[in-house]
C-alpha cells in the first residue's frame, strides 16, 4: 500500500504545465497524490546543513538514488530503495530527502564526524573524493537512520475533542504546538528527547491522544477565562503521568490576591484525581526568585528532587500524587 501524503506535486511554473498537471492528477496519472514521475522529471537536490553541500543527489526513477561529490557530475549509485521496501510510484519527495539525509548521517558517523553542526568541511570534502569507497558499496547505508526533516516537512493534523471544541495541532520540532480556534487559545506541547528523536506520524497522532484525553487543555482554557491575563503553560510528556508546570505568571494586579493558590489548587486537583505526578523547576520567569516560587509550590506538596537514585531527573521540584482520605 502506498504511504499517505498530503504534498503538492511539483511542476513548472506556466499556464500550460499547471493545466496539464491538474488533468493528469484528476485522471489518476501519479502513482499516489503528491508523487510524480520521476523518469520524466528527475528529483536533484545539493546536500546542506551539517555537511555543507559536500553532496549532490539525484532520483530518476529506477532502483538506484544516485550520488555525486558536489560538482564532479560523477554520478553512481549510492541508495537501493527495493532494499528499503520501496517500489516507483509509491513514495514521494518527502521520502527522499530523508532518505539521503539518513545516508549522509551514517556516511559522517563512518569517516569520524559525530557533531551534527560545527563538522570539519574539508575532511568532508577531502572524504567525499575516495568516492570508490562508498559508491555501490553499501546500499543500504543509513537506512536506520532516517530521521523525518520537519522542520521542512511539519506534522499538521486537526481534532474536535469530546467537549466539542476544535483543535490544530502542528510539529515541526522541537515542541508541538496546539491552537484552539474555539477558544483562541493555544498552548506548547513539550515532547521528550526519545520522542523526538522517533517522532513519525503514528507517534505523534498517540501524543495528540494522551494530551486530548486527559482534559488538561479545557483545564487551562477554564482558569485563563477566570484569571485574565494569567500566563499558564502546562504539559504531559513522556507517558502522560507527570504534569508538568513549565510556567506559570500572575499579572501584578493579581498577586497576592490568591488567584496562584487556585490555580495551584485546580492543578493538583487535576493531577491527584488521575494519579499523576507533577513536576516543576523554579525560575524567575514565574515572577519571583527562585526561592520564593519554590517555597509557594511546597505549600502544595512539592518536595526538592533527590537525586540519589533517580535516573536523570530533570524537574528540581516534583509532588507525588495524594489520596483523597475517606
Amino acid at each position: 500500500m502506498a504511504e499517505p501524503d498530503n504534498q503538492q506535486l511539483l511542476v513548472q511554473f506556466g499556464e500550460d504545465t499547471l493545466k496539464a498537471a491538474a488533468d493528469g492528477w484528476l485522471a489518476g496519472e501519479y502513482g499516489i497524490p503528491g508523487t510524480r514521475d520521476f523518469t520524466a522529471m528527475p528529483w536533484k537536490m545539493r546536500s546542506y546543513g551539517p555537511s555543507s553541500g559536500t553532496w549532490e543527489y539525484r532520483y530518476t526513477g529506477g532502483q538506484f538514488i544516485e550520488a555525486t561529490p558536489a560538482k564532479l557530475g560523477d554520478w553512481k549509485p549510492v541508495i537501493d530503495i527495493e532494499a528499503d521496501g520501496k517500489k516507483p510510484g509509491t513514495f514521494h519527495t518527502n521520502w527522499l530527502y530523508t532518505r539521503w539525509h539518513g545516508w549522509e548521517r551514517e556516511w559522517m558517523r563512518r569517516i569520524g564526524i559525530t557533531e551534527r553542526y560545527g563538522a570539519n568541511v574539508d575532511l568532508m570534502r577531502d572524504e567525499s573524493r575516495r568516492w570508490g569507497g562508498y559508491a555501490g558499496q553499501d546500499l543500504q547505508m543509513g537506512s536506520d537512520r532516517i530521521e523525518v526533516l520537519w522542520q521542512y516537512f511539519p506534522f499538521t493534523t486537526t481534532r474536535t475533542d469530546e467537549f466539542g471544541i476544535q483543535w490544530a495541532f502542528k510539529y515541526s520540532g522541537p515542541y508541538m504546538y496546539a491552537y484552539s480556534p474555539t477558544t483562541g487559545n493555544g498552548y506548547p506541547i513539550r515532547l521528550t528527547d526519545e520522542e523526538r528523536a522517533n517522532a513519525s506520524r503514528e507517534r505523534l497522532e498517540a501524543r495528540i491522544d494522551r494530551w486530548l484525553g486527559n482534559q488538561l487543555g479545557e483545564l487551562v482554557d477554564r482558569l485563563k477565562n477566570e484569571h485574565e491575563d494569567l500566563t499558564l503553560h502546562v504539559d504531559l510528556p513522556g507517558d502522560g503521568k507527570t504534569l508538568v508546570i513549565n510556567l506559570i505568571k500572575l499579572p501584578s494586579r493579581g498577586q497576592r490576591l490568591g488567584v496562584g493558590t487556585a490555580v495551584m489548587r485546580a492543578l493538583t486537583r487535576h493531577a491527584d484525581e488521575r494519579g499523576y505526578r507533577m513536576a516543576a523547576t523554579p525560575t524567575p520567569e514565574f515572577g519571583s526568585s527562585r526561592a520564593g516560587v519554590a517555597r509557594f509550590v511546597e505549600r502544595f506538596g512539592f518536595e526538592k528532587t533527590k537525586r540519589e537514585g533517580f535516573d536523570a531527573p530533570k524537574w528540581t521540584m516534583t509532588r507525588a500524587p495524594q489520596k483523597k482520605e475517606t
